[in-house]
Formats: structure tokens, sequence, C-alpha cells
């Protein structure tokens, strides 16, 4: 439907609007990768980075972090790495 459409289109030009810019982090924080995943947890910013490759070595990552970017101005972001309990099914 139209309507549909139209909050779709109105959604990506929020995004032509967005600008990175840098965050200041504290905490330990993760060696540098790529062809990793990067998920949305919930909407208070926190932010699931698994796996990916070294791009230095090409080696395979099997660790994740999680990013909690902050909630008010002059906040740091903080990273904490996780360890999953359990393992494939």
């Amino acid at each position: 439907d139209m309507a549909m459409l139209r909050r779709r289109i109105d959604g990506l030009r929020t995004v032509e609007g967005a600008v990175w810019r840098d965050v200041e982090t504290e905490g330990i924080v993760p060696p540098p990768r790529m062809w990793h995943s990067l998920t949305r947890i919930d909407d208070d910013g926190r932010f699931c980075v698994f796996g990916g490759a070294s791009p230095v070595t090409e080696e395979l990552l099997d660790d994740a972090w999680l990013l909690q970017l902050p909630s008010r101005p002059g906040e740091a972001a903080r990273w904490q790495r996780l360890w999953p309990r359990g393992g494939a099914a």
C-alpha cells in the first residue's frame, strides 16, 4: 500500500541526513576486524559485534562484544567482551 511505501521512503531520507562521528570509548576495545556482524540488541543503544576476520592476518575471529552507546552527551561508549555459554547445537 502507498502509505507503507511513503513511510519506508521517509525512513530512507532520515538515513541520508545521518552523519558519522567519532565516539569516545572506555574499556578494552575489540581488535580490528572485517566481515563481522553487527546487530542492534535494543533501542537503548546496545549492539553486539560477532566474529569476522583480522584485516592483517585474515585469521577468523569467533569472539563476541557488546557496545553500549552513551545515553547522554559527553559520556563515553563502553565495550564489553562477551563469553557465551554452551556450544553449537
